[in-house]
């Protein structure tokens, strides 16, 4: 028994170790693209003075916003909490449905919180947008991402 918990103890630390080398092989080739992206830019401008005019015009700022995806970060915020309440809510529902079938009262308490905090999770989209269109932050060239 003792070596089945070691085993398990290991594998979680691994699949941690997976998911943190995947995701600082992004984060660098991100960086990279980024660097690339600066580096054309000032190649292809003769000067700062040029570059600095070229970012100020509507073309510079569609630029700008595509680069840095802030415009964009209110929209994917409130997709990504109304994805996680649906997928928590289905799980909830999934254990929900185990307990039913095997009367297992652990398996009914873990539905209900997987079921209460993914209803939580939409909740909050939910308000999220409606402020986000009472502050004006929320428009038609939000909802259509970078082009």
């Amino acid at each position: 028994m003792p070596y089945s918990i070691v085993a398990v103890i290991l594998g979680q630390m691994f699949f941690t170790s997976f998911l943190l080398f995947l995701a600082a092989g992004f984060l660098r080739d991100r960086a990279r693209r980024r660097n690339e992206l600066q580096m054309r830019l000032m190649d292809r401008f003769g000067s700062t003075p040029e570059l600095l005019a070229y970012l100020e015009s509507d073309e510079g700022q569609r630029l700008r916003d595509a680069i840095t995806g802030r415009r964009f970060q209110a929209f994917r915020q409130v997709l990504g909490a109304i994805q996680l309440g649906l997928v928590l809510t289905a799980l909830g529902g999934g254990l929900l449905l185990a307990s039913i079938r095997h009367g297992d009262g652990d398996l009914m308490t873990a539905a209900a919180i997987c079921i209460s905090v993914g209803m939580g999770l939409l909740l909050a989209a939910v308000v999220s947008k409606q402020l986000l269109v009472r502050w004006n932050l929320w428009t038609e060239d939000t909802q259509a991402g970078p082009r």
